[in-house]
């Protein structure tokens, strides 16, 4: 682990256990491996129109959409800024919490927000509120399963209504589809509003290799262009996406292992007192009920996400990692909270 990330990552810290990205803690298959090796092989050559073809036609088969509403990207922040230039000086619906980095872009492009509050205890969006707020959206943005509270947002017909009800676009990010397995995808193909991103990053176990897929109802194709968008994919992300599309069975192994383990967490965490929230996600949502819990983490090696300036100063997320790593950080959450505890008896 630290000899990964320190000497080939250049981490200034030593990492013992790194929880703050919702990566994959798994190394793909061999062949995977040995697909991005053979790419040195033609590394001075350009990629293909037919490679790119290709990987669009397995993913077609894997989503069970037509290859003509699909296009790859190497990452979704890309599909995001297309989005956001295509929606410069317009208005998009979000939930509050939603993913961070979406609004950071949409603030460079002088997107607005205007927001939806997710409603506790389980952060659930209330339809009558969104419903409420429909006249004032150019486009609507949901994150299902949510990043960060890692519960789905709407239920598959709540937003086939709201496609229906709502005349502008909406964006549906599917990052962690492979966790949860529902989708909106198909709906690209009988309406006209209706983005959908994936990724390869999370259940594929490659999140270094920056691919992406995003498909779009036939009106929204202009937003991308064909002829370009091939270049924009590296060779070795190419034959990556290829041989990982066409040996998906592993995907099942690292969903499994990622209930295990995040079931693990949870009910560690509860037994501490503390308050993680349920997930169909790689990660938890957690309510530390103290503040400072990520501070102590960072200067033990262990690294999770702060949501103090997302959600509130005693939030944090944490991602399934190894077993060594989801024990080391039990461990030291436990030593903070007794710390805590026998200071405040002093």
């Amino acid at each position: 682990m630290s000899a990964e990330l320190n000497e080939v990552l250049m981490y200034p810290i030593k990492i013992r256990a790194k929880l703050d990205q919702n990566e994959c803690p798994l190394k793909p298959p061999k062949i995977v491996l040995e697909s991005i090796k053979k790419s040195l092989e033609v590394i001075n050559r350009y990629q293909t129109s037919m490679l790119f073809n290709y990987i669009l036609e397995l993913y077609s088969d894997y989503c069970n959409v037509n290859k003509n509403h699909l296009f790859m990207t190497p990452g979704i922040d890309v599909v995001f800024e297309k989005i956001l230039y295509y929606m410069r000086g317009k208005t998009i619906l979000v939930t509050k919490p939603t993913y961070f980095l979406f609004e950071e872009q949409a603030k460079q492009f002088g997107v607005k927000l205007e927001y939806i509050d997710l409603q506790e205890p389980y952060f659930n969006l209330e339809l009558d509120e969104i419903y409420s707020q429909l006249k004032k959206a150019d486009m609507i943005f949901l994150v299902n399963p949510n990043n960060p509270t890692g519960q789905y947002v709407l239920k598959q017909k709540e937003i086939e209504e709201l496609i229906e009800e709502f005349n502008g676009p909406v964006i549906i990010d599917e990052a962690y589809y492979e966790y949860g397995g529902k989708t909106s995808i198909q709906l690209v193909e009988n309406n006209d509003n209706v983005i959908v991103t994936r990724t390869l990053s999370k259940a594929f176990c490659l999140a270094g290799i920056r691919a992406s897929f995003v498909a779009l109802s036939k009106n929204l194709r202009g937003i991308f262009f064909d002829r370009v968008e091939m270049f924009r994919i590296p060779t070795a992300t190419l034959l990556a996406s290829k041989a990982a599309l066409e040996n998906r069975g592993y995907i099942k192994h690292v969903v499994a292992y990622t209930e295990r383990e995040r079931n693990k967490l949870f009910e560690g965490l509860k037994k501490m007192g503390l308050i993680p929230y349920p997930s169909v996600t790689n990660f938890l949502l957690v309510n530390t009920k103290t503040e400072g819990l990520q501070e102590y983490l960072y200067s033990r090696g262990i690294l999770v996400k702060d949501l103090s300036n997302i959600i509130g100063s005693t939030f944090i997320r944490v991602s399934v990692g190894l077993p060594k790593e989801n024990d080391l950080f039990l461990e030291e959450t436990k030593n903070y909270l007794d710390l805590k505890l026998s200071t405040s008896e002093l």
